[in-house]
């Protein structure tokens, strides 16, 4: 089989036998009762543990047995959005909250905690568990961080929230430039973006967030951030890592990440409508397949 880069830990132990697990392997990832070699931080061979032991690879430093545990050999995740990811440890993990007033009391300390952030992010919201199963409101947002721009971002990453100078950035605050999007964009009675943003709407705004973070942080700040993201894939053993979008001013970034890193990257630049790095209007990116003409 081919070698699999996997962080494991002490260099000084250069051939370990992990035993006793079920292993993922093969063309057809078929769980199996077997054995991997690893040596160094490589893999170097995966076997059937009905093999004899005399067949077992020799000599060996180090002998770990993973009865009960799955062992996969190194896969691929598909659906990461690394460049996205990466930037998590930047924003606020909300999964533990209960409610929007859990909510807007982390927005209140985040504004208070760093008033230079160009976006104050959330992430991993699950409003469906909350009794008012809903996020909160632009004006709500506005209230507990008076002029900021907030992104509070739900787990499934298709839907957010966002605060009145955000969608005032987005040039979605009101007027026509809101149709295009159609019902990504949630209104009041009186057709006013309540700030709760859906699927390409949401992409724009999570783009235009993570871009202006990149601009605010420099390179100094942007190439540890998309290192450190690739170092904690690896440490799980992910060997492979796809985003299904990467914005077009990223490539070069993510291109830097790949040459630099044993992790291998792959990532599509994806259906552009919608998929902005930049909102519409002047000064944004020109007329073509990533400008205003291509979100409808």
């Amino acid at each position: 089989m081919a070698r699999s880069r996997l962080t494991l830990g002490e260099p000084s132990v250069r051939r370990r036998l992990l035993t006793g697990g079920t292993v993922w392997s093969g063309a057809a990832c078929t769980p199996h009762a077997g054995w991997v070699l690893v040596e160094d931080d490589r893999i170097a061979a995966v076997g059937e543990a009905s093999e004899r032991a005399a067949a077992l690879p020799s000599p060996i430093d180090e002998r770990l047995d993973l009865s009960g545990c799955h062992v996969l050999p190194g896969f691929v995740d598909v659906h990461l959005h690394l460049s996205q990811a990466a930037w998590f440890p930047l924003g606020v993990d909300g999964l533990d909250w209960a409610s929007p007033a859990d909510c807007l009391h982390a927005v209140r300390v985040q504004a208070a905690a760093d008033p230079a952030a160009p976006w104050l992010l959330f992430w991993r919201v699950a409003r469906w568990r909350w009794p008012e199963g809903r996020l909160p409101t632009a004006a709500q947002l506005d209230e507990a961080a008076p002029g900021r721009k907030v992104l509070v971002s739900t787990l499934d990453m298709h839907r957010g929230a966002v605060s009145a100078a955000g969608l005032a950035t987005l040039g979605l605050a009101s007027g026509g430039r809101t149709a295009r999007f159609g019902g990504d964009i949630s209104r009041d009675r009186r057709g006013r973006p309540t700030g709760e943003l859906w699927e390409a709407a949401y992409t724009l705004a999570l783009q235009r967030a993570l871009a202006d973070l990149a601009a605010y942080t420099r390179e100094a700040g942007t190439g540890p951030v998309l290192q450190a993201e690739a170092a904690r894939l690896l440490a799980y053993g992910i060997t492979h890592a796809h985003d299904p979008y990467v914005a077009p001013d990223w490539h070069e970034r993510m291109f830097a990440l790949r040459a630099g890193c044993p992790l291998r990257l792959s990532w599509a630049t994806g259906d552009p409508s919608g998929m902005q790095a930049r909102p519409p209007g002047p000064g944004s990116a020109p007329e073509g397949p990533y400008g205003d003409s291509a979100a409808r």
